[in-house]
């Protein structure tokens, strides 16, 4: 998605703003934060873009904060059950008479 926006935006931005070193891209941090700078310029030329952006990312985390929630409750259905079935265990033990060693 980003890569379309971008490249569509690099058709309206000055060409010394939209080129740097591609052979370095993954090399350094600086050339990162040059990627950094140059979203930053789109989102601040189109704010339709930015608006976008915002909501989509938004949305993720919403949807994020759902399946958190739902493995909350999973691990909380889970505990219960071990607790549970360790009740259950402890209350065999508490009524089984005690083990008599037998000799043969």
């Amino acid at each position: 998605m980003f890569r379309h926006v971008i490249e569509n935006m690099r058709r309206s931005t000055p060409r010394h703003v939209s080129r740097r070193n591609k052979h370095s891209s993954g090399k350094s941090p600086a050339s990162r934060d040059e990627v950094a700078y140059e979203i930053e310029y789109y989102y601040k030329q189109d704010k339709k873009l930015l608006r976008a952006v915002k909501q989509k990312t938004e949305d993720e985390v919403k949807h994020l904060q759902h399946e958190i929630q739902v493995m909350r409750n999973k691990i909380d259905e889970y505990n219960r059950n071990i607790n549970e079935n360790l009740r259950f265990l402890r209350s065999l033990e508490s009524n089984q008479p005690p083990a008599k060693d037998k000799k043969n």
